[in-house]
């Protein structure tokens, strides 16, 4: 049976921008999921809340999906790509809406991927497709233990090519990953697990 996975979660940090600008670039406009982004770019949160803001300009030179903030208590919706804003953890609802996360729970800079990665889990089970880019640290590694625990697909960036190795191999060396593929294989896949026709969990 075929599963109507709608919903991505992204996580990174060190080189995870740079990773997500390059393989969302052949994403078609009609793509059929929520893509929600958990980058911690220390460059932007360290010079200012301006280049902060700058992060969805950035990421939409290289798609035809619109970039969008995720804001507490907005909505997601598919065939858009939502950033949590940088200094912020950012969970998502089974209403379908975003959350704030108190970061006092978390022990990673703020964006982080674990809160995502869980929430996302809990509340979307099997639609969920979790992907960890590259990164320093292990932050994920328990989130994508969670989506895979629920049913979800769970995908990692090859470390190979990798800007920072720390958040992909921490991931792999947790035997929950459905698929290590180098980033410019990734598109590909997502629409093949995306689309009606892809494969069941």
């Amino acid at each position: 049976m075929s599963v109507g996975r709608d919903l991505i979660v992204i996580g990174g940090s060190v080189g995870g921008l740079s990773a997500l600008c390059r393989f969302v670039v052949p994403l078609a406009a009609n793509f059929p999921a929520a893509i929600v982004v958990a980058i911690y770019n220390g460059s932007a949160a360290g010079s200012g809340a301006n280049d902060s803001t700058q992060l969805p300009a950035i990421v939409a030179q290289h798609t035809r999906l619109p970039v969008l903030d995720a804001v507490d208590g907005e909505e997601f919706h598919p065939g858009s790509i939502y950033l949590a804003p940088q200094g912020h953890h950012i969970v998502v609802l089974p209403t379908g809406r975003f959350d704030s996360y108190d970061a006092a729970k978390v022990r990673y800079p703020a964006p982080a991927a674990d809160p995502l990665f869980r929430s996302a889990a809990a509340s979307y089970g099997r639609r969920v497709i979790g992907i960890v880019l590259s990164g320093t640290e292990d932050d994920g590694t328990a989130g994508l233990k969670a989506i895979h625990r629920e049913g979800g697909i769970c995908i990692v960036q090859s470390p190979s090519d990798a800007t920072a190795r720390g958040m992909p191999t921490s991931a792999l060396l947790s035997n929950h990953t459905d698929f290590c593929v180098l980033l410019d294989e990734i598109p590909k896949l997502l629409l093949s697990l995306v689309s009606p026709t892809g494969r069941a969990g």
